[in-house]
């Protein structure tokens, strides 16, 4: 592999493929809660399943459907400071929210477009929902109570626009960080939604072909999983850091890579989608 290299300590994996309790089925992506539990978008199971850090099994909530607590699809979750868990119910174009146990809270629709796509989901600490909708290349933001705000970004490849947004994260800073995925970058834009920037600052090895989970640890380094290339990322102050993973099976090999999270604790956990699984590691 060309580029600089992050030393990743395989930590775990947890997972295959079905549709029992731990088992997965196409999972896009994953969130980590105050205590450390993971929830996750286990997808093509119209469901999301928490664990604990250590990939025990906890829970399971939802099923296939588009009353309250039902999904289709789901493609994207978050949580907030509170352990709320904010999940983009993508087939049924809208968003929902629950307490760390499934306990349904509310739901939303977030575009009444029938191609609309909703994807990448974020929580700032004042309870602003950021949700990617990727058909329609922009970001929709959303109050807590799921009112619309404002809408960011806009198709093309100048700065603040958008090609097939995928996920979306937040910084110490509160700067959105987005995996605009067909201009090949992730595009930044300040908490009012001002460019600020693109990233990679410099080229990346062979290229950042394919960006489509994105996160952000607590030292600030972001991690943005690249599908295609079937490996991970690594940004600092938006300059290229390293990066790790290949196209396989075994430990520490992806078969595209999409949701990614940061824990308090400094694992990294990564939804390795096509195996059906998911991966955690610690950066050294």
């Amino acid at each position: 592999m060309t580029g600089k290299q992050v030393h990743a300590e395989f930590v775990r994996h947890w997972g295959r493929a079905g549709a029992g309790d731990g088992e997965l089925l196409h999972p896009v992506d994953l969130a980590t809660g105050p205590g450390g539990d993971v929830f996750v978008a286990d997808t093509f199971n119209h469901r999301v399943q928490r664990f604990d850090a250590e990939g025990r099994f906890l829970g399971t909530w939802g099923d296939a459907g588009s009353s309250d607590g039902q999904f289709l699809g789901p493609m994207g979750i978050a949580t907030d400071e509170h352990g709320v868990v904010v999940v983009a119910d993508t087939g049924n174009r809208r968003i929902q929210k629950f307490d760390s146990q499934g306990r349904f809270q509310r739901a939303w629709t977030a575009t009444e477009d029938p191609n609309g796509f909703v994807h990448g989901v974020a929580v700032a600490s004042d309870g602003r929902v950021f949700v990617s909708d990727r058909n329609a290349h922009r970001i929709l933001i959303f109050d807590r109570g799921g009112a619309l705000l404002e809408t960011w970004g806009g198709s093309g490849s100048k700065a603040g626009q958008l090609r097939f947004p995928h996920g979306v994260a937040l910084d110490a800073a509160g700067s959105v960080l987005v995996a605009d995925r067909d201009n090949e970058r992730i595009q930044c834009f300040d908490r009012d939604g001002a460019p600020g920037g693109t990233w990679p600052s410099e080229p990346v090895g062979s290229e950042m072909r394919d960006p489509r989970g994105i996160a952000v640890d607590s030292s600030g380094r972001v991690y943005v999983s690249d599908f295609s290339a079937h490996r991970i990322f690594v940004l600092v102050g938006g300059a290229f850091a390293g990066s790790w993973g290949s196209e396989g099976v075994g430990r520490g090999q992806f078969a595209h890579p999409m949701g990614i999270a940061a824990d308090a604790h400094g694992l990294i956990h990564v939804c390795d989608c096509r195996n059906n699984r998911v991966q955690t590691f610690r950066i050294g």
